[in-house]
């Protein structure tokens, strides 16, 4: 036990490391870094006016209001955005470490390859749209009149822990697939496609789209849950679903990358 915590300090204090690096390295290059955080801001916005005009006849879809499709779509910007600052640069190498060997070097570290190949580079620009998801929340819930109770604010920050992990686990499984194919961008273009319908109100899908994106593909429970929480409509059983879930698809993805391993190392040599 001893060990285990003395190993996650060292990795914490590495992804930290990591973080301030990529601050130091965008800031040398500040033009390119607020023309980045101004797109991203304006898409932002886009999307709230796109929400705005959606509910601008209707008082509600599918039994959600104005301001719990804001709240819900303020808990998609807050996830796609630590999602995107932590893996969007990381994920995006990923083929050119397998395909041009460059993982050797991480190999040969004293550090776990996986860790360092998924979180050496981090998206400030995107770390700084999180304060935008908090001001739609916040307006949200003053649409709503909706108090937080601590333990709804607790239950909500481990919803939002486990859906990262869920990103990472099926994104980096895409990416991993780089061991066989030469080529994963239209693959990876895909998986974005479907993580987009995480910002609708999950209740919109019947049938099988409805158990596609619950179970095969588990995107309505990444930005669902965490909101239902704070909105009252799941009990602390969510969590628990997601926690399951998170577990799962960490552990299927380790699988896969220790048999994408073997497979580099047998190229290789």
């Amino acid at each position: 036990m001893l060990q285990w915590g003395t190993d996650m300090k060292r990795y914490f204090k590495l992804l930290w490391l990591f973080i301030k690096t990529s601050v130091i390295r965008e800031m040398e290059f500040r033009s390119g870094f607020f023309s980045l955080t101004a797109v991203l801001f304006l898409s932002t916005f886009i999307t709230v006016a796109f929400f705005s005009v959606l509910y601008g006849s209707v008082t509600s879809i599918h039994g959600w209001s104005y301001g719990e499709a804001l709240f819900l779509l303020g808990t998609y910007f807050l996830v796609d955005n630590l999602t995107s600052a932590l893996f969007y640069r990381n994920f995006s190498r990923v083929s050119d470490y397998i395909n041009e060997g460059n993982l050797d070097l991480l190999l040969t570290k004293p550090v776990d390859p996986q860790f360092t190949m998924t979180t050496r580079y981090t998206g400030v620009s995107d770390l700084l749209n999180v304060v935008t998801s908090f001001i739609i929340m916040g307006v949200a819930l003053g649409k709503l009149h909706l108090t937080v109770t601590f333990f709804g604010v607790v239950g909500y920050l481990s919803l939002i822990l486990l859906a990262i992990a869920i990103v990472y686990s099926m994104w980096l499984a895409v990416s991993l697939l780089s061991f066989w194919l030469t080529q994963i961008d239209d693959l990876q273009d895909l998986w974005s496609g479907f993580y987009e319908f995480a910002k609708y109100p999950p209740d919109i899908f019947f049938g099988p789209a409805r158990l596609l994106f619950t179970f095969a593909i588990p995107i309505l429970t990444i930005v669902a849950f965490p909101a239902e929480f704070i909105l009252h409509r799941v009990g602390p059983s969510s969590i628990l679903v997601n926690l399951a879930i998170a577990v799962i698809l960490l552990t299927i993805t380790r699988i896969f990358w220790n048999i994408g391993l073997r497979r580099y190392g047998s190229a290789s040599s």
